[in-house]
């Protein structure tokens, strides 16, 4: 994906120049102006306004990617398009106190071009949710009769979540280790069981995993999509004098990297 992007910009960049220059303050804030005015225009659901922040022609692309697809749009026609298409959207009347910020700029100039990362953050409420967004923005401008134009945006949305961090985390939750249950929960952790409705917070899970009883997990299968890992696993313990084994089925809901949420499926009669 990201080679996918740099050869896009990189390819414009060289159909004007490979004469590196030095960048100057003003053309910064010129840019940074463009930026800001684009987005401006998009607030106002203004379409032609944003396409005066544009070259109108065959080298104009953009390209959302995230984790599991890519849109390209090629030449001034889609990505005017896609800028009429946003003015419409239905999403404007869901959505409140919706702002955006750039930041982390870093600009690579070149006779009449210029290739700028920077990051950008969405907030507001979105169909009634918090929205914290953040995506990571390659832009492309020409300067031509004086003035700098967008003809080329790849924007990159980083994900709410570190799934593989996540998945991780919830493999070690089958550690069975009380010495990790403060690195891996919230606070405010709660774990529930489907079938019984009972529920624990972290302490009782640290006093359960304290009270000398032998209790193993085997993992077999783990998934992980947004901020829920579910896990099937198996657990061997003592049981009544015995040592049994029994499936169980684990969905973990995290907050910030730790697992604020446990929804356990298990049946208790396969180990009486």
């Amino acid at each position: 994906m990201r080679t996918i992007i740099f050869l896009s910009a990189l390819l414009i960049l060289g159909a004007y120049s490979c004469t590196p220059i030095l960048d100057t303050d003003r053309d910064k804030e010129a840019i940074k102006a463009i930026i800001e005015e684009e987005k401006n225009a998009y607030f106002a659901r203004d379409a032609a306004r944003m396409g005066e922040t544009w070259m109108h022609d065959d080298n104009s692309h953009k390209l959302y990617i995230s984790q599991s697809e890519l849109e390209f749009l090629s030449g001034w026609n889609e990505v005017d398009g896609d800028h009429n298409k946003s003015a419409e959207s239905e999403m404007w009347d869901n959505v409140k106190n919706l702002e955006v910020q750039f930041s982390d700029y870093d600009f690579n100039f070149y006779d009449n071009a210029a290739l700028v990362f920077c990051n950008t953050t969405w907030t507001g409420l979105y169909y009634g949710e918090v929205l914290n967004v953040v995506q990571k923005r390659i832009l492309h401008f020409v300067k031509t009769n004086g003035k700098w134009k967008f003809d080329l945006t790849a924007i990159y949305r980083i994900p709410d979540e570190d799934i593989e961090g996540n998945k991780k985390t919830a493999a070690i939750y089958h550690e069975l280790n009380p010495e990790n249950i403060d690195k891996i929960f919230t606070e405010d952790f709660i774990g529930r069981n489907e079938k019984s409705r009972h529920t624990w917070n972290r302490e009782n899970h640290r006093d359960y995993l304290s009270n000398g009883v032998y209790k193993r997990d085997s993992i077999f299968h783990q998934v992980a999509e947004g901020n829920w890992v579910t896990t099937r696993f198996f657990r061997e313990m003592l049981w009544n004098g015995d040592t049994v084994k029994f499936e169980g089925m684990h969905f973990k809901r995290f907050k910030d990297g730790k697992i604020a949420e446990v929804w356990e499926y298990a049946d208790s009669q396969q180990a009486e």
